[in-house]
């Protein structure tokens, strides 16, 4: 009984808290709804976006502000843990402290993998933004002590929730501009390069028809310089989505280096073995039709394909054998 009261005080402290802020938000809300009708007829288009994304995203910083003081209230009054439900007891949750309880249970650690291949390592981070601009946020600045503590080829690669501009919008409603100037600075704090993708050119729509359909590209693949200087082959494009609102996006890349064909040099030790001149005269007693350019042409390419190969079979790699001698 004495946990249960306890449990049950923690509960009305944390809902009241929360209730009391959110009723002072909507009263304020409803107080400046007649009068912001009368400002918004006289201010510019750009100011007035800028104000719809401020309303909009006003009642998702209350809610996250909301939440933390009740997870870190949650957490002080240290409520001992609860026993499991039997015949004679029941423990009830509010819905406050399920969010709470979720929001322990949930890690805040940056998740990304790390591969060599080919003697290089490099780095892959896997991308779900939140759709709130202030946990976008500190997503930003988590990707940006990453980079920093690991100098890396990075790749990242998601859903961004977020467009660098217009141009990668289209609807009715304009994008607000503060997301999209952080995005943008993000990516010029390392130099990222934004990688083009093939396929589908808005990789999100909100599934509206009419004048309230929206798309948008909202996923896509972000690189660094040191990712391209080691990648042979870069390609990002769009799949077929299925049950999704999103379109998949396929990574493919090759780490293969690329290898030229060494110049043929005439090696003076071969003068030195019996074969060499057996092998050149073979070559040059062939029969080839055409210009006499073109028959010294040919006689010559036959003698350096002969000679390399039997240079690999005779003598072998010279520099191993002196390395291991």
């Amino acid at each position: 009984k004495n946990m249960e009261k306890t449990f049950d005080n923690s509960i009305v402290e944390v809902t009241s808290s929360q209730g009391s802020f959110v009723d002072a938000t909507e009263d304020q809300q409803d107080k400046g709804s007649f009068g912001e009708r009368e400002v918004l007829s006289g201010t510019p288009e750009r100011v007035k976006r800028d104000m719809e994304f401020l309303n909009e995203s006003w009642a998702n910083m209350a809610e996250n502000v909301d939440e933390e003081d009740a997870l870190l209230n949650y957490l002080e009054t240290k409520t001992p843990e609860i026993p499991k439900p039997t015949e004679n007891f029941q423990s009830r949750l509010t819905k406050g402290q399920k969010k709470s309880q979720k929001k322990v249970n949930q890690s805040s650690k940056d998740s990304y993998a790390t591969r060599s291949k080919n003697d290089k390592t490099f780095a892959i981070s896997a991308v779900y933004a939140a759709t709130s601009y202030l946990n976008r946020r500190r997503l930003w600045n988590s990707l940006n002590a990453l980079q920093t503590q690991h100098d890396l080829p990075w790749c990242f690669i998601g859903d961004f929730n977020a467009i660098l501009g217009s141009h990668e919008n289209r609807g009715r409603t304009p994008p607000a501009r503060l997301p999209m100037e952080e995005f943008q600075n993000w990516t010029d704090t390392f130099k990222l390069i934004h990688l083009p993708t093939k396929g589908a050119t808005f990789t999100w729509e909100n599934g509206r028809r009419g004048l309230r359909h929206t798309e948008r590209r909202l996923d896509r693949a972000i690189c660094n310089p040191s990712w391209l200087d080691m990648c042979t082959n870069l390609q990002v494009s769009t799949l077929a989505k299925h049950k999704s609102d999103h379109f998949p996006l396929l990574l493919d890349f090759n780490l293969n280096l690329i290898s030229f064909a060494s110049h043929f040099k005439f090696m003076r030790m071969w003068t030195t073995h019996p074969d060499c001149d057996k092998i050149i005269k073979d070559c040059w007693g062939k029969t080839v039709v055409g210009c006499p350019m073109y028959i010294l042409s040919q006689k010559l390419k036959l003698v350096k394909d002969k000679l390399k190969s039997w240079n690999k079979v005779c003598f072998g790699n010279v520099h191993e054998s002196v390395t291991s001698a």
